[in-house]
């Protein structure tokens, strides 16, 4: 599988195109892949094609949390289905573009597609004025098939990244696993952190959360940690550290794993979060904070035991 971002330099053909923004790779993405790959014949490239940035951060000059970010996306098991992932510039002249611009300049032009799949409210174009019935009469115009599909459910709502995200910042990880048909993750590279967990006889793995990641409510989580091909069980603190508050408000995830010792620095990691133990808190002294790490410990290897 291969990458092309920052670039509008491509020339593609004969291919199958999922379009969308793709910013969580949720059940409702998945029977999008699902359709494509169903589609998929010999000699043809399947292509993701989304934006490296989302639009609605330059419309509405706000920033968006990401369920997944462009580094963890890159990582994400797409199968070998998917030949060639696109995130294509947002520029201001792409937002200027009208519906049939785009369908004649980028899909056919630049990705020479003969199918195109995406979602039943797709929209697109300067405006957002495109939607499926126009995609399909250009789709004709241009000599591409287009194939819409019907949006999951759950809990009596639609699946989106949206209704997802709001799950993930209430802290509701099992509705979250629900529509991503896995757990919610953090991936990133293991830093050396302050050294503090060695101290107290309880050495961390520790990830920099990227600023741009939907969090879970700060606190501590039964968590597994991925790396090197393998599952480890753990413990992890998501937060501040507001004990030894050293660090700002740099938000980092510090992970205990139960059967692994030695340094895993320069690592790079993916945590997969379980359950909720605790919130985040500040404790008087490090006595205090080691006996409730080990009473953490002890519920999250419960915990662990039926995941």
């Amino acid at each position: 599988m291969k990458f092309i971002s920052g670039t509008e330099d491509i020339k593609l053909n004969n291919t199958i195109v999922m379009i969308g923004k793709f910013d969580g790779m949720h059940k409702g993405h998945k029977k999008l892949l699902e359709k494509a790959v169903s589609l998929k014949k010999a000699g043809q490239e399947l292509v993701i094609f989304s934006f490296d940035r989302n639009p609605a951060e330059v419309i509405r000059e706000k920033k968006f949390e990401k369920i997944v970010t462009h580094a963890e996306l890159r990582r994400l098991e797409l199968k070998t289905s998917v030949d060639t992932v696109i995130e294509y510039p947002f520029t201001d002249e792409l937002r200027n573009m009208d519906a049939e611009t785009f369908t004649q300049k980028i899909l056919k032009e630049k990705l020479g597609a003969v199918d195109c799949v995406c979602g039943e409210d797709f929209r697109f174009g300067k405006d957002r004025l495109g939607d499926v019935r126009v995609l399909t009469a250009l789709g004709e115009k241009y000599g591409f098939r287009v194939h819409p599909i019907e949006k999951l459910n759950y809990n009596g709502r639609r699946i989106s990244s949206t209704y997802v995200k709001e799950c993930i910042n209430e802290g509701k990880l099992h509705d979250v696993r629900q529509m991503l048909g896995r757990p919610y993750f953090i991936t990133g590279v293991i830093d050396h952190g302050r050294g503090v967990g060695t101290n107290l006889g309880f050495p961390t793995a520790n990830i920099r959360v990227p600023e741009n990641k939907a969090v879970p409510p700060y606190g501590v989580y039964a968590t597994k940690m991925l790396f090197d091909g393998e599952l480890h069980p753990g413990v992890s603190n998501l937060g501040t550290a507001p004990t030894f508050h050293d660090e700002g408000n740099t938000c980092m995830l510090e992970t205990n794993l139960f059967d692994v010792k030695g340094d895993l620095y320069g690592k790079t990691a993916t945590v997969y979060f379980y359950e909720f133990i605790r919130p985040e808190k500040k404790f008087e002294n490090t006595g205090e904070l080691k006996a409730e790490v080990e009473r953490n410990m002890e519920q999250a290897r419960e915990v662990l035991k039926n995941v």
